[in-house]
């Protein structure tokens, strides 16, 4: 039998929202080399709920990425996963024709050994107010995904963003996007998402953000 667990929404809005995108998603993911998605199992339109399988055996990728020495993981391991990451959404683009929206590690889940990535929750984010919001520019979810690599961390483990590794990681992740992506990069473009991303309020306000303001990790000159 799959394993499942149930998540529940606010409202038929948002509801409706989530099970198209989620339904939409597992179909790209069935024809695709890099993505996996959790099936949609079930769900209930009056009770507001869906029913998604567990992922059982696969982690978290902030896991990983809030581990000193990530995990102890070889960096030919380490460096596949997270190109792999790259690949996955490039394939969740080019299948959609939309953006994750709320693509960072806590969204992605990886299996060591595994060449597929597992995206999820394919909800509207708290910050998004508009249905809208998942048309937007493929360097949104770009910009997201190098935010909570290379800026975002807790006060406790602040240090783990001086990491040089993850630059190196940053790097991976955009070139294993744009292995597969039909667009050409533009870093000028990813500037303009990094710094409308780093103007939400829930990553404006956080301790992150006002002491990292003035330092070089918010310069992408390295990933030209």
């Amino acid at each position: 039998m799959t394993s499942a667990f149930d998540k529940r929404y606010a409202n038929r809005i948002l509801f409706d929202e989530a099970l198209s995108a989620s339904e939409e998603a597992a179909a790209i993911a069935r024809r695709a080399r890099h993505l996996r998605v959790p099936a949609v199992l079930a769900f209930d339109p009056g009770g507001l709920w869906i029913r998604f399988e567990y992922m059982q055996g696969w982690s978290v990728l902030t896991r990983l990425l809030r581990s000193r020495r990530f995990l102890g993981l070889p960096d030919a391991v380490l460096y596949d996963i997270i190109r792999n990451t790259g690949r996955a959404l490039a394939e969740y683009h080019a299948g959609s024709g939309k953006i994750h929206g709320d693509f960072d590690p806590t969204n992605v889940l990886f299996r060591v050994g595994e060449p597929r990535i597992c995206l999820i929750d394919f909800s509207r984010p708290d910050f998004a107010d508009h249905p809208d919001y998942c048309r937007g520019s493929i360097y949104r979810d770009l910009a997201l995904f190098v935010i909570h690599l290379c800026v975002k961390y807790p006060p406790h483990q602040l240090l783990l963003a001086y990491r040089s590794k993850n630059r190196v990681l940053a790097r991976a992740f955009l070139e294993g996007y744009f292995e597969l992506s039909p667009q050409q990069y533009s870093i000028d473009e990813l500037r303009t998402e990094f710094a409308t991303c780093m103007n939400f309020p829930y990553l404006a306000r956080s301790f992150m953000h006002r002491f990292l303001r003035w330092t070089d990790r918010f310069d992408l000159e390295y990933l030209r």
